[in-house]
């Protein structure tokens, strides 16, 4: 058996006004203090302030907030970090797809820096009406179809399955990555 050293890497709060570029600093630094480590895990959603608290009318002013390819500009140093590092990482992203759909993704990255397993789900948590008193309820969800409204959904989870014996260096295994809500609400 081999043992594996996992970094846990909480973010905190990322506001409205942060850019990537920021957010991508903050996860690098994070990954230089998790030095040694074979693979350093972020939350869902890691790039962006958490936008699914916001209500919006028009689904298509949230799409600032979603990435159209990984890596990207913005991105790409997180990717060089991990590859000089010799870091697998996790991480959640809003992925907006060429064809129009929403997904709240989460891809596993191989020490060589390469996207080596991907997860999409079409859930993110949020609201599916505006609720004027600015409540916010977990417990709401909306039942949506991945061709409609994959944006406005409650709380879920789910894992997907990639080799990532690159990931680890321990031969051919099977690991797990997961899309799912964090404590950020």
């Amino acid at each position: 058996m081999r043992n594996v050293k996992v970094a846990a890497a909480q973010l905190g709060p990322i506001q409205k006004a942060d850019s990537r570029q920021a957010v991508v600093a903050r996860m690098i630094d994070l990954m230089r203090q998790a030095e040694g480590c074979d693979l350093i895990v972020y939350p869902e959603l890691a790039l962006t302030t958490f936008f699914p608290r916001w209500y919006c009318e028009d689904r298509s002013d949230a799409d600032i907030w979603f990435e159209r390819e990984m890596p990207n500009a913005a991105t790409r140093p997180l990717f060089e970090e991990a590859k000089r590092a010799a870091m697998a990482m996790s991480f959640g992203y809003a992925e907006l797809t060429p064809d129009g759909y929403h997904f709240n993704t989460s891809i596993l990255v191989d020490k060589s820096g390469k996207i080596v397993g991907k997860y999409r789900k079409v859930h993110l948590p949020g609201h599916d009406e505006f609720d004027p008193s600015g409540a916010i309820s977990t417990s709401k969800s909306a039942t949506s179809s991945p061709a409609t409204s994959a944006f406005w959904c409650g709380a879920c989870w789910a894992a997907c399955s990639a080799c990532a014996s690159a990931t680890t260096g321990a031969g051919r295994r099977r690991f797990a990555c997961s899309a799912c809500k964090v404590s950020r609400w």
